[in-house]
């Protein structure tokens, strides 16, 4: 069965910009102080893209736990001892509606999508 989810647009705010490492752990930071591991858990939340220049993130989580996602970003005061906020900007429904605002991200064509690439550790088979 298929999971609902909704993809929320974030803008990130402190004096110097953040990095996509720092951006990954603000998400989990917060994630985890407002919700706890078992609302962590329920809510699946995870940085899905990250836009340096404009310091946009795309966060998905779970469609039940939405509402306590923005609220656990939006309680988020503190980062690593500097002031931060995080504001939200649109809600989406689907990757394919978000991926216009970040232009360096594509997702894989179809084709792509069902094929497996080799592990980088095992030697190529000859034909």
């Amino acid at each position: 069965m298929k999971r609902k989810r909704r993809y929320l647009l974030l803008k990130l705010e402190r004096p110097r910009p953040f990095a996509e490492e720092e951006a990954r752990a603000l998400g989990e930071e917060a994630i985890l102080e407002s919700l706890g591991e078992k609302g962590a858990s329920v809510a699946q939340a995870r940085l899905r893209l990250f836009n340096e220049k404009e310091q946009q993130a795309l966060v998905y989580c779970s469609l039940g736990s939405t509402e306590s996602v923005i609220a656990a970003f939006a309680l988020k005061r503190y980062f690593r001892r500097e002031d931060v906020a995080v504001r939200l900007q649109k809600i989406f429904g689907t990757l394919k509606k978000a991926l216009p605002l970040f232009p360096e991200a594509r997702p894989p064509s179809k084709k792509q999508a069902g094929r497996l690439e080799p592990y980088p550790f095992l030697p190529e088979s000859k034909k």
